[in-house]
């Protein structure tokens, strides 16, 4: 059996291999940069100590005369050893990291060029086919090999896999992918010329890189990459982050910033490994973004809001396919001004939810996405209030099952057997008459009738229904049962700690007490816990339910987390187990933060928590912090 060692150096090699020999890539930037930090920690470099790549036998092999290798990478979050590389390289330059395939551009004679793939660093294989207007004579006239990417443009790809889907070819998956089907195509494809070349380096001259861009403007008729000089080591943090916003918005596919000493002979001062310069490095955004189309909107009703939800045309994210992404809200249509058929960039939020983040193409006379006026389930009118639309129909049959859902979930009332099909069959057979309550009112005998339920299955069911009624429930699930927008077991945590019975709370409610001095509850909440409507939603539940006094003590030494980045169990998880210790975890950062618990994929959160000086803890630290209390 292959050691952990072998297994993970395997699965590099293999991503390695459909990244660069394939054009076909099988993991995200993200979870390969991931695994290769792992690896390197783990078992060092020695066996990473390679230009990944390799020469195929459909193009001819050509030795290149200096190894084009690839560049270290630092995350966008690793602030410090950014800073650290900065000062050491420094003065620097920074440019745009195309998202492309790397071409080496080799001078003969007549200024005309042989076009040569990376493959493995030392032997390439040469392109017979490459961007026409680059094809003549008099292209590069420095007397030494220029070395560029190949790239196709946001506008470009959404036209080409238009036409492809007319023809009825297949879709190319993102811009990249493309680039590299059009530029290794044996015959000469009919979107060659959509390709776009761009230069930023020059083999064997070890000259600023200030001066190699000059002497590519000059001497050739490459177009060059844009570059920045830095003022201040200080802050070029801030500058590289504006520069790759105002960037990873255009035409021009990035996926993060190069930064290169600009000394003269600063290959020979700082050196090289097998598999990059120490002149120079990438500086990598950690989040995977890809391209897709607005097919469609569909709004979704919830047990508290009715939520827009895009159709998308199935794309690869982050290792699994999207096809849909909630919009969340009105506020977010408007933002993005976001059309039907509007091509649009998306990216998941910590790794986990996908999300539109901007629109990148929008077709002639398409239609703008605007608000439903009824609810798409009861034909009731819509209500809205801060950009959230809600259906006012209590007995709206989605709106129903979707918070009957949730009180028979684990977290509330753990109904066994009341699953979404049986909620669907007794609403449809009209037995719930007054809100999701109307459960327990439900006989055996109502139940028998239901397709798929026996008088055996029906009993059990209504016994496990029964059973919550028969037991005193916690204070804090009380309150989450009026299944209003906004009122989870979290606010009810804080209420149930600060009143300890029903009774308090009402009263407090309806003495209009300013909750805003508990923490976690803000204006909006306060505004809820003092209407009528919740205070009448608490009343009707005594009806049913019966809440049991909350004993639980405040704890004066209560810290305040918030999590971020990839973990070795659900985040969930450690969120239970943070409050089950009596402590709270909130999702943004501020000053009022105790700790920042980070896991790989660490996100902007990180930033924040370095900016505020917020501690920083692994898993190993958050459990010894709870031990001791």
């Amino acid at each position: 059996m292959n050691t952990l060692k072998e297994q993970m150096l395997d699965k590099i090699k293999t991503a390695d291999h459909a990244y660069y020999a394939l054009d076909n890539p099988i993991m995200t930037d993200a979870e390969y940069d991931s695994l290769r930090a792992k690896f390197i920690k783990t078992y060092g470099i020695r066996d990473l100590n390679y230009v990944p790549g390799e020469v195929s036998n459909d193009f001819i092999p050509f030795k290149h005369q200096v190894p084009v290798i690839s560049l270290s990478k630092i995350k966008r979050t690793d602030t410090d050893k950014f800073l650290k590389e900065i000062k050491k390289l420094w003065p620097v330059v920074y440019e745009p990291k195309i998202d492309g395939l790397t071409v080496v551009a080799y001078p003969n004679k007549d200024g005309s060029c042989k076009f040569v793939t990376r493959g493995n660093g030392k032997i390439g294989e040469i392109l017979p086919n490459f961007i026409s207007k680059y094809m003549g004579t008099n292209i590069n006239n420095t007397g030494y090999p220029i070395r560029g990417e190949v790239y196709l443009g946001y506008n470009e790809f959404k036209e080409i896999n238009y036409d492809r889907k007319i023809k009825g070819e297949t879709l190319f998956k993102n811009p990249r992918n493309a680039a590299a089907g059009i530029l290794r195509n044996k015959e000469c494809s009919p979107y060659i010329n959509k390709l776009n070349y761009l230069c930023y380096d020059i083999l064997g001259q070890d000259i600023s890189e200030k001066d190699k861009l000059n002497l590519i403007e000059s001497k050739s008729k490459f177009t060059t990459v844009p570059y920045f000089e830095g003022d201040n080591p200080n802050d070029i943090n801030d500058m590289v982050e504006d520069f790759y916003v105002n960037y990873v918005d255009g035409n021009i596919p990035i996926d993060g910033v190069v930064i290169k000493s600009n000394l003269n002979k600063s290959l020979e001062k700082f050196g090289f490994t097998n598999h990059h310069p120490n002149n120079a490095f990438a500086w990598k955004d950690i989040g995977e973004k890809s391209i897709t189309k607005i097919l469609d909107v569909k709004w979704n009703v919830g047990r508290s809001k009715i939520t827009p939800v895009a159709i998308l045309e199935p794309v690869e994210l982050n290792g699994s396919t999207i096809s849909k992404v909630s919009i969340h809200n009105l506020n977010i249509i408007k933002k993005l001004n976001l059309h039907y058929n509007d091509t649009v960039e998306i990216e998941k939020v910590n790794e986990v939810i996908p999300q539109i983040t901007r629109v990148i193409n929008r077709e002639e006379n398409s239609t703008p996405i605007n608000k439903i006026l009824y609810c798409p389930c009861c034909n009731s009118i819509l209500e809205e209030q801060n950009g959230q639309l809600y259906c006012t129909n209590k007995n709206c049959d989605d709106r129903l099952i979707r918070e009957i859902e949730y009180l028979s979930s684990k977290e509330m009332f753990d109904i066994k057997g009341l699953s979404n099909k049986t909620i669907k069959k007794i609403i449809q057979a009209n037995l719930i008459k007054d809100g999701p309550m109307s459960i327990f009112n439900l006989k055996a005998s109502d139940l028998i009738s239901l397709e798929g339920l026996g008088p055996k299955s029906a009993t059990k069911l209504i016994q496990e229904i029964n059973n919550v009624l028969s037991v005193d429930i916690p204070l804090s699930t009380f309150i989450a049962a009026t299944c209003i927008n906004g009122i989870g077991k979290d606010v009810g945590k804080i209420l149930a700690t600060k009143y300890r019975t029903i009774d308090k709370i009402i009263n407090a409610c309806k003495t209009k007490e300013d909750f805003t001095t508990l923490y976690g509850i803000g204006l909006e909440t306060n505004i809820i816990l003092h209407s009528q409507d919740f205070i009448n939603k608490l009343v009707y539940l005594l009806k049913w339910l019966t809440p049991k006094e909350c004993n639980k003590q405040i704890n004066t030494n209560s810290k305040l987390f918030v999590i971020t980045g990839t973990l070795t169990k659900p985040r969930n998880y450690y969120k239970q187990l943070i409050e089950k210790h009596d402590h709270k975890v909130t999702d943004s950062i501020s000053k009022k933060v105790n700790y920042l618990l980070v896991g790989e994929n660490a996100g902007s959160k990180l930033d924040k928590a370095i900016k505020n000086n917020i501690k920083i803890i692994n898993e190993d630290t958050l459990f010894s912090i709870l031990k001791k209390g």
